[in-house]
């Protein structure tokens, strides 16, 4: 029980220092590392279309919005190995989902992911019908199997 406590305190205290922003250009080779590192979608990627969640003014995390013309594809998020299950990835997406409602307010939003289980308590549901670049990137531009890929719609 003392654990538990402690561990919830430790975990709102890191909560609460995580701070999200747009990326700096000074952030571009740690996020470019990493994209390598953790094998994410990194095809087109600039510095300026990043956020990235920072403790104690480090970059921790990073995800970007990436334009697809009619839709919008929440793409690229990397947390570092030791800052994993404190909820950092959870804070990020929910500030990306409300980033890309804000600019994008009538376009769908979409992520292509290995993670689904991730995605779904957010409100995105896996689906069939998607737009063609994102269909094509299941089958061509992910390293892993398109089984293992799923195509995830926000509902919400």
């Amino acid at each position: 029980m003392l654990k538990d406590l402690v561990k919830k305190m430790i975990y709102k205290g890191i909560m609460a220092d995580i701070k999200i922003e747009k990326a700096k250009e000074c952030d571009w080779p740690y996020i470019e590392e990493k994209l390598k590192k953790y094998v994410l979608d990194g095809t087109d990627a600039k510095w300026y279309q990043f956020f990235v969640a920072k403790l104690n003014n480090k970059t921790v995390a990073f995800t970007r919005i990436i334009d697809r013309g009619e839709a919008v594809e929440l793409a690229s998020m990397g947390v570092d190995y030791y800052q994993r299950k404190k909820g950092i990835g959870k804070k990020l997406l929910k500030f990306l989902i409300e980033k890309a409602k804000e600019i994008y307010p009538d376009r769908p939003i979409f992520g292509v992911t290995h993670r689904p289980g991730f995605l779904k308590p957010f409100g995105f549901k896996e689906v069939k019908e998607a737009p063609e670049v994102l269909i094509y990137k299941k089958y061509h531009q992910c390293i892993l199997a398109p089984s293992k890929i799923k195509i995830m719609r926000l509902m919400v």
